[in-house]
């Protein structure tokens, strides 16, 4: 049982800090974007994506001030956020 405990903590840490390395990607890749269009250029999506390993559509959108898919999912969810992790942490102990 605990080496399942164990496993999971893990799972959730490595996904956790992979959301986190994501989110800075973007970051810096949308201040990049954003510099660009200080200097009346217009921002090259693509180019920036790919050397910052995120996806152009993503950075478009929130270069152009979208919300993002799971802002979105939030607005017209079922359960709420908390019942919702509830849940899936039960599914995800539950699977291994």
């Amino acid at each position: 049982m605990a080496s399942k405990q164990s496993a999971t903590t893990l799972r959730k840490a490595l996904h956790k800090a992979e959301n986190n390395e994501a989110r800075d990607r973007l970051e810096k890749a949308l201040l990049k974007a954003q510099e660009i269009a200080v200097c009346n250029e217009v921002p090259n999506f693509t180019q920036i994506a790919l050397e910052s390993q995120v996806s152009h559509s993503t950075l478009g959108h929130h270069f152009n001030g979208h919300a993002s898919k799971r802002e979105d999912g939030l607005k017209c969810c079922i359960l709420p956020p908390m019942v919702e992790k509830a849940l899936v942490d039960f599914l995800l102990e539950a699977a291994c």
